[in-house]
């Protein structure tokens, strides 16, 4: 221990100039390594399965941490760790390119923007031959979705199939709040369509699929972690993900009471109603609405996202002051225009008529 101080000290003089590393320093530092050693080890021992699974939608981004632990007194420029992915299908792997949208930051965090479906694979993150963090990632391909309305339209049964020990159902998330306030508007719930084991200690038959113990909660229908042989079966490549739609009104929040405006000894300098600021206070805009003209040739495939990061279940469409139903707007054009799995709205050929104002 007293070695491996005393090489800090100097590691740190020849880093700072005449700058040294004190005694008390040094043990924090040497702590800090071997307890980020020991929590290593231990995660090593907990897991059963080494490998992490993440599963992304299209479109998302994806962070994926390699925590290296570095010795105090060796630069860290030289322990670094590099990034190697095995893509899908792929018969050996290579290192990965950082671009604008593939980043590694300082902490050796791999950051993947706008997840396309050729970013499926293995994902390997090495320090000096040995493998920090392994992961799964599989992306899902273009979702076939389907809007029912509550009360109208009935969701898909789950099905067993028995001889191939596999269920496929449909896993729901919870209501979302409702889109608007004081006019007509819509809650939602996602379902997603679901393939798991019906025995989770037998195979899959007639060929297993052993990464399916990754997703002890079921793999997607439409997702690249299905083999093709799975993913291509008449119930589960036929089979639509579902979004429930339920009509809502909610009333908007009350408006603010009136506010008094005192000074110290309480005498009365403003009464200020709703929608009023004080001429003593800087008022807080609301922000621009952003506005932005497309020019697209006709036939071609546009699709209108909202800027920023919202909640996708609360955004919704309107075609000048016609609101744009989801559960309708594909009906009615014959699936030429459909809002997707991030709400954008999609079309698909694009044609003349298409002109207008969206918001």
């Amino acid at each position: 221990m007293s070695n491996l101080k005393s090489t800090l000290k100097k590691h740190l003089k020849n880093r700072h100039g005449s700058w040294a590393v004190s005694q008390k320093e040094a043990e924090k530092m040497f702590k800090n390594y071997y307890q980020c050693i020991t929590d290593r080890v231990k995660l090593l021992q907990a897991e059963e399965f080494p490998i992490k699974a993440f599963m992304a939608v299209e479109g998302e981004k994806v962070l994926m941490e390699c925590k290296v632990c570095y010795r105090p007194d060796v630069d860290a420029a030289s322990q670094r760790a590099v990034w190697q992915v095995l893509h899908h299908e792929a018969t050996e792997t290579h290192l990965i390119t950082r671009t604008d949208r593939v980043k590694v930051l300082k902490d050796n965090t791999l950051v993947i923007k706008d997840i396309d479906i050729a970013d499926a694979g293995q994902y390997f993150c090495v320090e000096k031959r040995d493998y920090i963090a392994v992961y799964q990632l599989d992306v899902f391909l273009t979702d076939k979705r389907r809007h029912l309305r509550v009360g109208m339209d009935v969701p898909r049964p789950e099905e067993f199939l028995f001889d191939r020990n596999l269920r496929v159902f449909t896993v729901w998330a919870a209501w979302s709040e409702c889109n608007s306030c004081d006019i007509p508007g819509r809650r939602i719930r996602v379902g997603q369509c679901t393939v798991k084991k019906i025995y989770s200690d037998l195979p899959v038959f007639p060929r297993d699929y052993p990464l399916m113990v990754l997703y002890p909660d079921g793999v997607p229908c439409h997702s690249t972690a299905l083999p093709r042989h799975i993913r291509q079966l008449r119930q589960v490549h036929g089979r639509h993900s579902e979004t429930l739609v339920l009509p809502c009104l909610e009333a908007c929040p009350t408006q603010p009471p009136t506010r008094v405006v005192t000074d110290k000894s309480g005498q009365v300098l403003e009464v200020l109603e709703p929608g009023f600021y004080s001429i003593k206070e800087k008022p807080i805009l609301p922000p621009l609405v952003k506005r932005k003209v497309l020019y697209e040739p006709v036939n071609s495939h546009l699709v209108l996202a909202c800027p920023g990061d919202l909640d996708k279940f609360l955004i919704h469409w309107a075609r000048g002051l016609r609101t744009v139903d989801p559960s309708y707007i594909k009906r009615q054009t014959k699936g030429r225009i459909w809002l997707d799995f991030h709400m954008r709205l999609n079309f698909k050929p694009l044609l003349l008529s298409d002109t207008a104002v969206y918001k």
